[in-house]
């Protein structure tokens, strides 16, 4: 039985769509199709429906993509196969086999939804599809997406007798105007290319108190998150960062601790630690250390002082500061190198800044205040050709990028932060009188090697 039967149902579970939704679900005359649309406006879960409806038909090879293999399971895969809090998954358990090792699913009684990442070109430019579904287009460069609309070279007939239309479909936020993709659908139309547009307020499944909460935000930030309007951002490289959505107090509990590491001397050395858990993509800036002319003696006791707050913990730290690292092995710290790839470090801490339905996976305590400031001033040089930030007032923000690299690395079978640790102990639960950010009792006995008691005002957090 076939798992659709009209545009409103999705028959294996009984799924009311909601008019857009339906529209791109079930549209059968367009060869590429955009939906744009703000926050929790619905456009994964329709995305979904649409492989789902494509992949019903045998000879059917679906390509659902994102930019990363391991984004695509961590939030598209979820979305297609486990509830989403009062909706059920789109496709039932019961009605497909997933090959996990493979990264496939058989639909039964029809063709196959292929994943995959386009951050692994070998494997994509080797699978023949009949059509693609693709999340988050905003993430994908121009030759990602090119690269894709060559993919669909796949065919094959449906019972009524119509081939399939080999179309390569996108669910996305939208971006600025400069972006390829409000290029090619908004400014070079095409009969055979369809945008829909969607808004916050138009998914009648959400909570009131979100919706409202959403429509409070102002400027370009409520164009993009609430209105889904392609606007820009003056040079803005963290558009999406605001004080009320990524500040907030969150006590846990962290059972892992990953301290991002910018090494410098005249310019500020920061620490910001981060509280996780294993198979999970969040996690939480608890606290902070930003202060320039900190020698690197002095600065290895601070890192050592950090470790017997937040236990397990592991510092990933600027590839370039090959000395510090050295000395804080020898301290008996567990050091990893931070990717130096700075636009794809910026890619991902977009992306991961970039509220879902449920806010954004990375947060950060309010009483960080100099690393957090950094945020809203990080600006791409227009001078340049090519895109580069503004190298200045970036401490944190690198310390933020070596931390969220490892942690979206590691997050895929529960190996943060376990990696070199040896045996590990239960974090250490704070009192609440330690949570004071005056607190001095952190550096107790703590000197740099001359008896100067370590100067503990710089270090900021709550836990």
């Amino acid at each position: 039985m076939s798992l659709f039967s009209t545009p409103e149902k999705v028959l294996s579970h009984d799924l009311t769509l909601m008019p857009k939704q339906a529209q791109f679900v079930f549209d059968d005359d367009h060869w590429e199709i955009l939906y744009s649309g703000a926050f929790g406006a619905g456009k994964s879960r329709a995305l979904c429906c649409r492989a789902v409806r494509l992949a019903q038909f045998k000879g059917a090879r679906v390509g659902l993509v994102r930019k990363t293999l391991a984004d695509l399971k961590a939030s598209t895969l979820i979305t297609l196969l486990e509830p989403d809090g009062d909706l059920p998954p789109v496709l039932h358990p019961e009605g497909c086999t997933f090959h996990k090792a493979e990264s496939w699913i058989q639909v039964h009684g029809g063709g196959t939804i292929v994943l995959f990442g386009c951050d692994d070109q070998a494997k994509v430019g080797s699978r023949p599809l009949t059509d693609i579904c693709i999340d988050e287009g905003i993430e994908l460069a121009k030759e990602e997406y090119d690269m894709l609309l060559g993919r669909r070279r796949g065919k094959y007939t449906r019972p009524d007798g119509k081939e399939n239309t080999r179309s390569i479909c996108t669910a996305t936020n939208p971006g600025p105007p400069s972006h390829f993709l409000y290029k090619r659908f908004f400014e070079a139309r095409h009969p055979k290319r369809l945008v829909i547009e969607t808004s916050t307020a138009e998914n009648y499944h959400l909570p009131p108190d979100y919706v409202s909460s959403m429509d409070e935000l102002s400027g370009p930030a409520r164009d993009r998150y609430f209105m889904g309007r392609w606007v820009a951002f003056e040079g803005a490289i963290y558009w999406m960062f605001d004080l009320k959505v990524h500040e907030r107090h969150d006590s846990g509990p962290f059972t892992k601790y990953v301290a991002g590491v910018d090494w410098g001397f005249k310019n500020p050395a920061a620490i910001r630690v981060h509280g996780c858990n294993p198979g999970s993509r969040k996690s939480h800036v608890v606290s902070e250390y930003y202060r320039s002319m900190t020698v690197s003696n002095e600065f290895v006791e601070i890192c050592k002082a950090t470790k017997e707050r937040y236990s397990p913990l592991v510092f990933v730290v600027d590839p370039s500061a090959a000395d510090l690292k050295a000395q804080m092995r020898q301290a008996g710290l567990t050091v990893f190198d931070g990717e130096n790839d700075v636009l794809a470090g910026i890619r991902r801490v977009e992306s991961d800044l970039t509220p879902g339905a449920d806010g954004p996976v990375f947060t950060m305590e309010p009483s960080c205040k100099q690393g957090n400031s950094e945020y809203p001033a990080y600006r791409w040089n227009d001078a340049t050709i090519k895109e580069q930030p503004i190298k200045e007032f970036d401490h944190a923000l690198d310390a933020d990028r070596y931390a969220r690299m490892f942690i979206h690395k590691n997050s895929g079978s529960g190996r943060v932060i376990r990696l070199g640790m040896g045996k590990e102990k239960a974090p250490k639960p704070v009192a609440p009188e330690d949570r004071d950010v005056s607190d001095e009792r952190w550096f107790e006995g703590l000197t740099d090697g001359g008896d100067k008691r370590i100067r503990e005002s710089a270090w900021i957090g709550l836990r």
